[in-house]
């Protein structure tokens, strides 16, 4: 596995420069940041360019860590490149709270079981989701052993709406 990551800030772009040795080989790219910087499309957007190929995921925060640095008002993407690694994405739409148990279940259903061994699951914040029921409806719906991990998407100080990132889009 291979690992490289970047910080982007409105006046300064991607630090260190990405894409780095990766470029075109990455199979995942996990970015997190701002959700304004986010849904202005053009970070988003830039990373998709640049890992063009790669599975691009990732949501707003409420402060973007890279290294022993946290950061409001950026984004931080790692991109990794695996060995023997297959990475693979779902989606679903959450309609209101009550729908977060059927909506775990969609998302483990979409991914194929063979050779499943994790799953990292991003949701937008409250009150539009459940997240124990979300992660309910995902493990009862997944092979047994296959282990799953994320979190819920930020909004830094405001605590107004949040942003997933999937496939290109926030």
């Amino acid at each position: 596995m291979e690992i490289e990551q970047a910080r982007w800030t409105p006046n300064g772009g991607w630090t260190p420069a990405a894409p780095g040795r990766l470029a075109g080989r990455a199979h995942l790219v996990l970015i997190f940041g701002d959700r304004d910087v986010l849904e202005n499309g053009r970070v988003v957007e830039e990373a998709r360019r640049l890992y063009s190929g790669a599975v691009l995921f990732g949501c707003s925060t409420a402060g973007e860590i890279l290294g022993v640095e946290v950061r409001d008002g950026t984004a931080v993407l790692t991109a990794v490149a695996f060995a023997h690694t297959k990475v693979a994405g779902a989606r679903t739409d959450i309609v209101g709270v009550a729908d977060s148990f059927a909506a775990g279940a969609r998302l483990a259903r979409a991914l194929k079981p063979q050779g499943l061994t994790h799953v990292l699951v991003l949701a937008e914040a409250p009150p539009a989701v459940n997240g124990s029921e979300l992660v309910r409806g995902m493990m009862e719906n997944l092979p047994p052993g296959v282990a799953v991990t994320g979190g819920i998407a930020g909004d830094g100080e405001r605590f107004g709406r949040a942003c997933v990132v999937w496939d290109g889009a926030a």
